[in-house]
């Protein structure tokens, strides 16, 4: 019975010792790759970074683009009104001008 517990004894610590030996070559493994990533995760926060502020950046300058744009669409709206109101001025003139000479027409006759 002595003995079986001794082998099962052994067979726990050679388990053990597998399980440790298994680890640290994992971990030799992974360092590496673990490396590799934490610099892409370093180079991909500073692409994050200047990406932000360039956004930024555009964003500042989409709103200024966007109030011209809101500037020249009320000018537009403006002249556009500003010529009904010359078309019509246009059109009253011609008819006084028509009356005139029916007028001027009728008293010649």
């Amino acid at each position: 019975m002595i003995w079986m517990l001794m082998v099962i004894s052994i067979a726990a610590v050679a388990y053990a010792i597998s399980v440790v030996s298994e680890y640290t070559a994992f971990v030799r493994e992974i360092q590496p790759r673990m490396a590799r990533l934490q610099k892409e995760s370093d180079n991909l926060k500073k692409v994050i970074q200047k990406e932000s502020s360039e956004v930024g950046r555009l964003e500042a300058s989409l709103s200024e683009d966007r109030d011209t744009i809101e500037d020249i669409h009320r000018e537009i709206v403006s002249s556009q009104n500003e010529m009904k109101q010359l078309a019509v001025k246009e059109h009253e003139l011609e008819l006084a001008v028509y009356k005139q000479e029916f007028r001027m027409s009728r008293r010649k006759v």
